[in-house]
């Protein structure tokens, strides 16, 4: 009898130990499913979010790297007062017209980059967009004697040119050409009357760093010249674009300015470090206030009728016109005035007053300058080169200023070659528009990373909710088969107890 039920408690643990067994199997098979499930589907949240965390530490570089770019680039001032706009086709009320217009080079010459500046138009909401600059076009360079039709670049509306306010850079292979055509094949508005037509204000071309298409002749297949003066064909590549040269660069320097009697001869001589050939001469004109409106208009210094003399002798007696200009009207000219002539090695520049400024209401006439250029291809050569003038010192308003006409500054900065300055204004709309596309991004990183964050969090959470669960879980089967046990072992020692009893009784 005795043995019968040991072997019975015995089944019966053995029935306990099998039931723990499968438990315990249980629990893990299921807690690893759990997890497997749970690791899958944030997988699938990882794949689904925008933008990985792990792309944080490059998006902040980018951001950072486009800041500390935007602050070597010049700024986008714009032109304000009376000038020339450019040029405008004839409007359509539909988009799908062809418009072109083709800048005949003096002569045949190697291209390696088109730079065209939109025609500017003030919003309501006072913000600066290109009006009437095409959607869609190609630019070709021609030779004629050769006959070859080279394509330089085509733009889509995919390409998304639009809208900005800076110009277009649009850098090639070098190419010999005798002509540039644009082609626009899609138009844009222009905004008061929201109808169709190409308009630029000036299109520069462009070999090393000069312009090689400045005051060229163009044809077109239509033109819109206005009234009142402001537009026409020429003006494409008269050299005047929307904008006031303002450099990240250099200092500020006050413009040289005096006041001379009305009608009056003068000259201002510059004297070059050594002989060099000359093909170039810009005048900045004084730089107007920041007050709004503007006292006088923008090349106010300038004079009005003067000639430019190359010399290799001081006295100037071997002295040879290089070049005059004459103002007709103020659509001639705005604040950089840009002259070319035949190269011509000289190392004296005279700038022959015949017919200073005239400043409104007055009597007397004036002349100021930021600066005199001398250019040779395209690079000012006369930096900080020695400078004297006819005019009697009692004369002058501030003798302190001469030196101001060669000091390579004006009232915002450094003067920049007129390539390098338009290039920084078509990469700062670059990167001004890249900026917010990656901020964007940046942003959306920052709220997935504070998403796995956050799912981390919960999932540490209920990781530890289930280790705990576990461990009570283990602690309780302990407990009950320390308390199975025992009650086996009081169970045991009773019959063996009873038993014993029971034979002495017997006996």
């Amino acid at each position: 009898m005795h043995c019968a039920l040991s072997i019975q408690e015995a089944s019966t643990e053995t029935r306990h130990r099998f039931k723990r067994h499968i438990l315990m199997k249980w629990l893990t098979y299921h807690t690893s499913v759990f997890f497997l499930c749970l690791g899958t589907s944030l997988t699938v949240s990882a794949e689904q979010t925008l933008q990985s965390p792990w792309a944080t530490p490059r998006l902040e570089e980018r951001i950072q790297a486009i800041d500390q770019e935007l602050e070597t680039l010049a700024h986008p001032r714009l032109l304000s007062g009376i000038g020339p706009i450019g040029f405008r086709s004839q409007a359509y009320d539909t988009d799908d017209h062809e418009e072109w217009i083709e800048v005949t080079l003096e002569n045949e010459t190697t291209i390696n980059e088109i730079i065209l500046v939109p025609s500017l138009y003030h919003n309501p909401d006072s913000t600066v967009v290109a009006d009437g600059f095409p959607e869609a076009f190609k630019i070709w360079a021609i030779h004629d004697e050769t006959g070859i039709k080279t394509l330089l670049a085509s733009f889509t509306k995919e390409d998304h040119v639009l809208p900005r306010k800076a110009p277009l850079s649009v850098p090639c292979k070098a190419v010999l050409a005798t002509r540039v055509r644009l082609e626009a094949t899609l138009l844009s508005q222009r905004a008061w009357d929201n109808r169709y037509l190409l308009q630029l204000a000036e299109m520069l071309i462009f070999c090393g760093q000069q312009n090689v298409g400045l005051n060229g002749n163009v044809t077109y297949s239509s033109s819109d010249s206005s009234p009142e003066g402001a537009r026409d064909p020429q003006f494409l590549v008269d050299g005047v674009v929307p904008y006031v040269m303002d450099a990240n660069t250099g200092s500020r320097s006050l413009a040289f300015f005096t006041d001379v009697p009305f009608r009056s001869a003068c000259h201002i001589d510059i004297k070059l470090s050594k002989p060099a050939a000359v093909n170039g001469i810009c005048l900045h004109a004084t730089d107007i206030s920041d007050n709004v409106p503007h006292a006088h208009p923008n090349n106010f210094g300038i004079p009005r009728k003067f000639q430019i003399i190359g010399a290799l002798k001081s006295d100037f007696t071997d002295g040879q016109p290089l070049a005059e200009f004459q103002f007709e009207t103020a659509f001639d000219a705005g604040p950089i005035l840009q002259l070319k002539f035949p190269s011509t090695t000289c190392q004296f520049i005279r700038l022959m007053v015949i017919e200073p400024d005239q400043i409104h209401d007055a009597s007397s006439g004036c002349i100021g300058l930021a600066e005199i250029e001398c250019l040779s291809d395209g690079n000012n050569i006369a930096v900080a080169s020695e400078i004297t003038t006819s005019l009697l010192p009692e004369l002058i308003s501030r003798q302190d200023r001469l030196p101001a006409i060669t000091d390579g500054n004006n009232y915002y900065g450094e003067i920049l070659p007129t390539r390098t300055w338009l290039n920084q204004l078509a990469r700062r709309h670059e990167l001004e528009t890249e900026r917010p596309l990656v901020q964007a991004s940046l942003t959306r990183a920052y709220q997935s990373q504070q998403r796995a964050v956050e799912l981390l969090f919960w999932l540490s959470c209920l990781l530890t909710a289930i280790i705990a669960a576990i461990t009570v879980i283990q602690r309780l089967l302990k407990h009950r088969a320390i308390y199975n046990t025992r009650e086996q072992i009081a169970a045991d020692l009773h019959d063996e107890l009873g038993a014993n009893l029971h034979a002495i009784s017997l006996c």
